[in-house]
């Protein structure tokens, strides 16, 4: 068996990070507007929408099978009272517990062929993926791609898939609460003018080039929603290798560890801790460092991003809470 070099091995994780973590890999913002309206009263007899691309999506009728092939829009479409309509989801999708019984099929190259198996009337991608939409066209099966680039176009998703569909209240409520926890969290850091330099680990298992969230990532937004810097602002990427030297250098005053869900995050800490030079950072000399929090409540696309946004905020701020 042949070894793949280590280029290879650095961009298959940095792809496997964005389709796992999240789909965001872009800019900041394109515009979208942070409200979420509810649709205008349709003059057609059939549900459109027009998805993160420009693709117009039209449907005759709500979806009823759908190949749900991220796992935010499996959360999403749970949220949402839709689970019953999942026909088959990405092998990633592991939330809520009811969704690992579900079919699965390959989330990094999903197989029009396979899926078209499961007789879907519409199948959702979080990424642009021009043959798939084509074979899926020539078979004859809708597709909505949806990359939602911040925490505000999650919530607009949110609504879109109502739409499709046809719970349009209820998406719209799940929605409004994001928003609302966005905005209560920022009313409450008005009161205070603390803003923590933070360093995330996503990755440590190479501890001089460790993995960190960068520019364009919803964990670099949620830092900023929640009252704090991120010291890898400035990153190459989204998701980044960097050096040790440059996180020793950037003094964060917190350390976030989102790295390995099976290693206990005592261990984890004491590990990071016993690292060339890492003893005189702020963060581990004032014992701040956060271990435990689940990375998928700060990365996936979904209603969740509220949750996880609460909890950022509540470690960053313990007396500044949102109420």
């Amino acid at each position: 068996m042949c070894s793949p070099n280590h280029t290879t091995i650095g961009h298959f994780v940095a792809l496997v990070l964005v389709l796992v973590l999240g789909c965001a890999t872009g800019p900041e913002d394109d515009g979208r507007r942070e409200q979420v309206e509810p649709p205008s009263d349709r003059t057609t007899s059939h549900i459109e929408i027009t998805d993160t691309f420009g693709h117009v999506v039209k449907l005759e009728k709500p979806a009823e099978k759908i190949a749900s092939l991220a796992p935010g829009f499996t959360e999403i479409l749970f949220a949402i009272g839709c689970n019953d309509r999942i026909r088959v989801r990405d092998n990633w999708s592991d939330f809520p517990a009811d969704a690992a019984a579900l079919p699965a099929v390959d989330g990094l190259e999903p197989s029009p062929a396979i899926i078209a198996g499961y007789d879907p009337d519409l199948v959702l991608l979080c990424f642009r993926d021009a043959r798939s939409l084509k074979s899926f066209d020539q078979i004859g099966l809708p597709v909505a791609m949806m990359e939602p680039k911040t925490f505000a176009h999650v919530a607009e998703d949110i609504a879109k898939l109502g739409v499709l569909c046809g719970r349009e209240e209820r998406a719209r409520k799940v929605a409004a609460k994001m928003l609302r926890v966005k905005d209560e969290i920022s009313l409450a850091l008005k009161k205070t003018d603390y803003r923590p330099a933070v360093y995330v680990e996503l990755d440590g298992a190479d501890p001089a080039r460790p993995w960190t969230a960068g520019p364009g990532s919803f964990i670099d937004e949620l830092l900023a929603l929640a009252g704090a810097r991120n010291v890898a602002s400035d990153a190459g990427s989204s998701y980044a290798q960097v050096s040790a030297e440059s996180i020793i250098r950037s003094d964060p005053d917190v350390v976030l560890l989102l790295g390995n869900k099976n290693i206990d995050p005592a261990t984890a800490v004491e590990m990071m801790e016993k690292r060339p030079g890492w003893s005189q950072i702020s963060a581990i000399k004032q014992g701040m460092v956060i271990s435990g929090l689940d990375r998928d409540l700060l990365s996936r696309p979904g209603p969740r991003l509220a949750e996880g946004l609460t909890l950022l905020h509540r470690a960053l701020h313990p007396d500044g809470e949102a109420k």
